[in-house]
């Protein structure tokens, strides 16, 4: 693990955390800057995080990066679930009318399904 790099985006801010303090040898408060470029201001170079020293700049570009996550399949669906606002939130879109022999509640009770799974995988 130690030569391989970290995906930033998505890291909970603990983790956050403990990569910035273990791996890097920062203060916690460098995780707080990090997650203000990714998330608010949507940074995906750490060339652009000017507020950052360059040492520490340099640091994560070895040892970190910033990706959206590879899809790896697709699946048809009714549900429509996207990530809006970089990763902030998520929307569900139906699509069409319920599957054949589906209530439009028991459609609606699977959206809200699937949004908290969503939810608790971005958090």
């Amino acid at each position: 693990m130690a030569g391989e790099r970290v995906n930033l985006l998505g890291l909970p801010r603990a983790e956050l955390e403990a990569f910035v303090a273990t791996r890097l040898g920062a203060k916690p408060f460098r995780a707080r800057q990090l997650m203000k470029w990714i998330y608010r201001r949507g940074a995906a170079d750490f060339a652009a995080m000017t507020d950052l020293s360059q040492d520490f700049r340099s640091q994560l570009d070895a040892a970190a990066r910033i990706a959206v996550p590879e899809i790896v399949a697709e699946q048809a669906s009714h549900v429509i679930a996207r990530p809006l606002s970089r990763g902030f939130a998520w929307q569900l879109v139906w699509k069409g009318v319920p599957p054949a022999g589906q209530q439009a509640w028991e459609f609606q009770n699977a959206a809200i399904r699937a949004y908290k799974r969503l939810a608790s995988i971005a958090e």
